[in-house]
């Protein structure tokens, strides 16, 4: 293979936020230590106006021998698009497509692409590429395909990657990442400029059912890199000029020692980042990583509370009262010591009602972190759930967010309605009372990324607090 176009797509959806595409960086290193001689290209829809245009003006310049697609579910219906586009210029192009977008239903994929991929990349693509150049005949598992006679050969995965480090770090040579700064950043806020955005493991030790962890599990252990591997990532990027770290991983503090190392490395090497987190179990984390954290430049931290009612939480062993009473401590110490707290939880579950939806918000209001998220269940592939929804291939995939008003995506007991209704006047009630926003205003690190955030998303949070009124 001469030559490999790797393409990111996101749709735009309501309080979108974007990362660099760590997914392909990760697929880059093992191809370049097999293939050394392929040239790659990465196409991120996220960069560019006219994205279909631009993608067919790269298509036109490359004629590229693969184009590989890593998508997210909700670009499930602009992938068959530009699938389409890429058939119509490049007829003899082999198509592949991966990502967490395809990892639960591959078969929604099987007539747009020639592989479909489920499953982490790293090994997979090597494999196709293999294939293709006939050093194997074989596929492995998480490959699905349709052969010549068009009969469709649909592959769950099974194997995963155990040696996180085995091929070192990603590929940030490939892309800008001042650029990738000019845009909302997963984390919400940057304190500092470039950023970079990092996942020190893969999985989820829980089993929670509106994650696609709770299918993901099953197959794939909960896995980590190790400290060594991390800190030559932080290492490189200091050296490539970046200046905040958001750690996105799903618990980074489990298991708390491996963070407590971390931390330690990142202090000795005084690399002084801003830094802060989107998944962050502050009921497990103690006084001593809380204090590293923050001397070594720690600012903010994201966590789930999801809800508070036992009835609800209960299968998967979340918001009882001791781990409830857990996070108003820890939340309470983070605030003293300076961190910035993002709370978040969720509404729509089967048999909620209103009150219980109602009792995240007493929560929300006794635990007053800085910023809060009331978000709809969404019932994505892999979850629990979205075995719960009827025909969810013929549902618009851009519906599929958390801020969705689809009600073919309700799978609990209250209306869209009255999830609207609550969500709004959860944000509402939070935000506006006691002079929240002012002292908000006053923590928050203000810079020209706070004002561009600002004036993208102004129109969608106003209409997320008056929705209720319409």
């Amino acid at each position: 293979m001469k030559r490999i176009l790797f393409v990111r797509l996101l749709e735009k959806i309501p309080y979108g936020v974007f990362t660099p595409p760590l997914g392909i960086l990760y697929l880059i290193p093992p191809i370049k230590e097999k293939y050394p001689e392929t040239d790659i290209f990465i196409f991120d829809s996220m960069l560019y106006k006219n994205t279909e245009s631009s993608f067919i003006s790269k298509i036109k310049k490359l004629n590229p021998d693969i184009v590989a697609f890593s998508i997210n579910y909700t670009e499930r219906d602009m992938f068959k698009r530009f699938s389409a586009i890429t058939r119509k210029i490049r007829k003899n192009t082999k198509i592949i497509v991966g990502g967490t977008g395809t990892f639960y239903s591959p078969e929604e994929f099987i007539e747009n692409a020639d592989f479909v991929v489920s499953g982490e990349g790293e090994e997979r693509i090597i494999n196709i590429l293999d294939f293709l150049t006939k050093k194997t005949s074989t596929l492995m598992d998480g490959i699905s395909f349709k052969s010549q006679d068009k009969t469709k050969h649909i592959s769950p995965p099974t194997s995963y990657l155990k040696d996180l480090d085995k091929w070192g770090i990603p590929a940030w040579n490939m892309i800008n990442i001042k650029k990738y700064s000019t845009f909302p950043a997963r984390n919400t806020l940057v304190k500092k400029l470039p950023y970079a955005s990092i996942i020190t493991s893969r999985g989820c030790p829980y089993r929670c059912p509106w994650c696609h962890n709770y299918t993901d599990g099953k197959i794939f252990p909960y896995r980590t890199r190790s400290v060594e591997n991390v800190i030559k990532e932080l290492d490189l990027l200091k050296k490539l000029g970046v200046s905040e770290i958001q750690f996105l991983d799903d618990t980074f503090n489990i298991p708390e020692k491996r963070a407590l190392l971390i931390f330690k490395e990142i202090i000795k090497k005084d690399f002084r980042f801003s830094i802060s987190f989107q998944g962050f179990r502050i009921d497990k984390a103690n006084k001593k990583l809380l204090y590293l954290i923050k001397k070594a430049g720690g600012y903010k931290l994201d966590f789930g509370v999801q809800h508070v009612c036992n009835h609800i939480t209960r299968e998967f062993y979340r918001s009882n009262t001791p781990q409830l009473e857990k996070i108003l401590r820890k939340n309470l110490f983070a605030k003293k010591l300076g961190f910035l707290t993002y709370a978040f939880f969720i509404t729509g579950f089967p048999d909620e009602t209103q009150s219980d939806a109602y009792e995240n918000l007493r929560f929300a209001m006794k635990l007053d972190p800085d910023f809060i998220g009331f978000f709809k269940l969404t019932p994505l592939p892999g979850t629990k759930y979205y075995k719960k929804i009827n025909n969810p291939e013929k549902i618009p995939s851009i519906d599929f967010n958390h801020f969705n008003s689809n009600p073919k995506l309700i799978v609990g007991d209250l209306s869209p309605a009255e999830i609207d209704k609550i969500q709004s006047y959860s944000y509402r009630k939070f935000y506006l009372t006691r002079g929240r926003l002012f002292r908000l205003f006053l923590k928050i690190p203000k810079n020209k990324y706070l004002l561009r955030t600002i004036l993208i998303y102004f129109k969608s949070m106003v209409n997320i607090f008056i929705s209720d009124d319409k």
